[in-house]
C-alpha cells in the first residue's frame, strides 16, 4: 500500500484527529497535498500546533524542499490562531518555544481565561 496506505491508516483514525505539537516539517509539496487529502477523504483533520517561534518547526532547513502538512493552529502568550493561511514569521527562532510545558502552560491558560472559540476549532 505504500505511503498513500500509510496515510490513510493514520487519517482513519476520525475520533478525534491528529495533533502534533512542535513538530518538524515531514515531507516534500507532494507529500503534505497527499496527507492533507488522506485526511479530507477521511472527513478528519490534522492540526499541527505550533508554538510562537519553535525552531524545531523550521527543520529540517528553511532552504530544504520541506513542508508542513495539516492545518496551522499558531500559539502564542495569551492566543490561538486556528486556520491561518502561511506560516507566520519567527523573529527569533526559539528553542525555548519548544519546551512542551510552555505549549501545555499556554494553553491551560487559554482554557482557564474562557477563551473557547480557537480551542473548539481544533476539534470541530
Amino acid at each position: 500500500t505504500g505511503v498513500r496506505g500509510a496515510m490513510d491508516e493514520v487519517a482513519s483514525f476520525r475520533r478525534g484527529g491528529v495533533y502534533s505539537f512542535g513538530a518538524r516539517k515531514v515531507g516534500d509539496d507532494a507529500f503534505a497535498d497527499a496527507f492533507d487529502a488522506a485526511i479530507d477523504r477521511h472527513r478528519a483533520q490534522a492540526i499541527r500546533v505550533r508554538n510562537d517561534s519553535d525552531a524545531v518547526t523550521m527543520l529540517p532547513s528553511v532552504v530544504a524542499t520541506y513542508a508542513h502538512a495539516g492545518t496551522l493552529a499558531y500559539l502564542t502568550a495569551g492566543a490561538l490562531e486556528v486556520g491561518r493561511e502561511g506560516e507566520p514569521e519567527y523573529g527569533m527562532a526559539s528553542t525555548a518555544d519548544h519546551d512542551m510545558r510552555l505549549y501545555y502552560d499556554r494553553l491551560v491558560a487559554l482554557r482557564k481565561s474562557g477563551d473557547y472559540e480557537a480551542l473548539e476549532r481544533c476539534s470541530d
